[in-house]
């Protein structure tokens, strides 16, 4: 082969492998900075059928607006918050808020941080809980509401949001985790990982760095399993779908959270209904298990 040739196809090999360096450095930073700054379009969810809801606007703890829907009972055994799943707003929780309001409770939905009509952006999870602190002072705000007990309800992500702040929040009374999870080291994983087929090529491993210096967000900090290892003889009831598949909330994540947090918890396990599911899966036996266990704590 020609000298000429052969330097060529040396530069080629060199750029291919430059360009393939950077992809595998460009492709976690990208998943990562795709979710915290893509912020979905403002948006008011239509008002759902049925329910009585009331716009409200808050302030989380940290001070970014929220907006929500806040859904009154008319002689309410409580107020449940409900925190909705990852990057998700309000409305993905209004079969909740139906479940609860024909139960008797006061519901109180949002669009989380970086969702919907509310500012902010998305953090993975700990600045979520600050979402909820804000949602808690705006109850106790309400006069009228003080002498009822507060609950949260929490689904896939939102639950081990549920878990955190239900641990940090003293007016909690009750939480309710939908498909929890430990902590966050499968989802970033899988954000450092390509899929292709049956195959997994590992990229750069800074997916969780990338997250934390784009959200200031310490996910070390961040972590359900430690949350439910406060709570003690606080009731918390875990559900968990024994057909759920999604990676980053094993069954055996729930098994984990229930040794962890004690006497106070205990652990649903819907026959069927995937991740997330089980209400829609299995609405009577879920009601059977979450609203006796709120009205009996709040």
């Amino acid at each position: 082969m020609p000298p000429v040739r052969v330097e060529l196809l040396k530069r080629g090999i060199f750029l291919l492998l430059v360009v393939l360096v950077l992809l595998w450095i460009a492709i976690p930073v990208l998943r990562v900075a795709r979710l915290v700054y893509i912020h979905a379009s403002e948006s008011y969810p239509a008002h759902p059928s049925g329910l009585p809801v009331q716009p409200i606007h808050f302030h989380a703890a940290d001070g970014v607006p929220l907006s929500g829907w806040y859904v009154p009972a008319g002689d309410p055994a409580g107020t449940v918050i409900l925190v909705p799943g990852f990057d998700a707003d309000r409305a993905g929780m209004i079969p909740y808020a139906r479940l609860l309001h024909s139960a008797g409770f006061n519901a109180l939905l949002y669009d989380s941080r970086g969702t919907g009509a509310s500012g902010g952006r998305f953090s993975f999870g700990p600045k979520e809980v600050e979402d909820v602190r804000g949602a808690a002072a705006y109850l106790r705000s309400r006069s009228r509401l003080t002498h009822h007990g507060t609950g949260i309800l929490g689904v896939s992500l939102g639950a081990g949001i549920a878990i955190v702040a239900g641990s940090e929040i003293p007016s909690v009374g009750a939480v309710v985790a939908d498909s929890p999870y430990v902590n966050q080291n499968r989802f970033f994983w899988g954000l450092d990982h390509l899929s292709i087929r049956w195959i997994s090529l590992p990229l750069a491993p800074i997916a969780q760095w990338t997250a934390e210096r784009l959200t200031g967000a310490s996910f070390e900090e961040f972590s359900p399993l430690e949350a439910a290892n406060r709570y003690g003889p606080r009731p918390l009831l875990l559900i968990h779908s024994r057909d759920d598949r999604n990676p980053t909330t094993p069954y055996a994540d729930s098994l984990a959270l229930l040794r962890a947090a004690g006497p106070g918890a205990r652990l649903w396990v819907a026959p069927r209904g995937g991740h997330a599911g089980a209400l829609a899966a299995e609405p009577a036996p879920y009601r059977r298990h979450v609203i006796p266990f709120l009205r009996s704590n709040l």
